[in-house]
């Protein structure tokens, strides 16, 4: 049987503070720090989100700053989450190293919203961004 084509990726929209979407996309290696998007004046910007006691909490770079609070990010944020398996979705997601991203382009397309994809730099605490 073929596989199925591949669906589109599914983000959770979210306030700060509320209730924390099922099934996230846990970040490698980590316990509690999820793939995470957010739009300043229409740019997408990859951060972090994590759970607090069943909420959601983020992170995001911008202009040297690392924003954080609902006062500073002004809206949504958007959880990357996976429900199902390769099966069902057609896909999965697979973190590579950062070397490899141009690597095997006919097998595997990188995360990405506009010129902004996630990476997880091991000697930093926090996912940050990429423009391509």
């Amino acid at each position: 049987m073929p596989n199925p084509p591949p669906k589109e990726d599914t983000w959770a929209f979210q306030k700060i503070g509320t209730a924390f979407p099922p099934n996230p996309v846990k970040c490698l290696g980590q316990q509690n720090m999820y793939v995470a998007l957010w739009y300043k004046h229409g740019k997408p910007i990859h951060g972090r989100s994590w759970n607090n006691g069943g909420v959601v909490e983020c992170s995001f770079p911008y202009k040297k700053a690392e924003l954080r609070t609902a006062q500073q990010l002004e809206g949504n944020i958007q959880v990357l989450q996976y429900t199902g398996d390769h099966n069902t979705q057609g896909f999965w997601y697979e973190w590579i190293k950062y070397k490899e991203r141009f690597e095997k382009t006919e097998a595997r397309q990188l995360l990405h919203c506009g010129d902004s994809f996630p990476i997880l730099w091991k000697d930093r605490p926090e996912v940050s961004f990429e423009t391509i």
